[in-house]
């Protein structure tokens, strides 16, 4: 993984590249490993989709240590009642567009020329992760 392996060796992160379904990566912010979807990821040339999601993953877990959105990672607020959705989604989106603009600096250091590409807060992440794990059902949308 050369490249990928060196970046987040310098934050004292692991690597492991598996087949992850509807996700480019995770982070586990308790192992500071990231786990990235081999499809997508391209180890000899970082293209700009490689490069967003090795920085979006490694700012995760460089949140959790500077304590941004505790409550993200702990999944403390998945335990919520289910009266809560909007607040969980609202603490979701917050915490995934602070990583996402934490990585978006991370790529702009390294390859100042690089366009950074951003999933926040287009129909994807709604689709794939908030509609999926947190649905609105019509009587709490009113």
């Amino acid at each position: 993984m050369n490249w990928i392996e060196d970046l987040c060796k310098q934050f004292g992160i692991k690597v492991k590249l598996i087949n992850l379904k509807n996700a480019g990566g995770t982070a586990n912010v308790f192992s500071r490993e990231i786990i990235l979807n081999k499809k997508f990821i391209k180890i000899n040339n970082p293209d700009k989709y490689t490069l967003h999601i090795v920085c979006h993953e490694i700012c995760h877990i460089l949140g959790f240590d500077n304590n941004k959105y505790i409550n993200y990672y702990t999944k403390a607020y998945q335990s919520a009642p289910l009266n809560n959705v909007k607040h969980i989604r609202k603490i979701a989106l917050k915490a995934e567009r602070y990583t996402d603009k934490m990585a978006r600096k991370m790529v702009k250091s390294a390859y100042p020329d690089m366009v950074y590409y951003s999933i926040y807060p287009k129909k994807w992440f709604y689709d794939n992760w908030l509609n999926k794990y947190f649905p609105i059902n019509k009587r709490e949308s009113k």
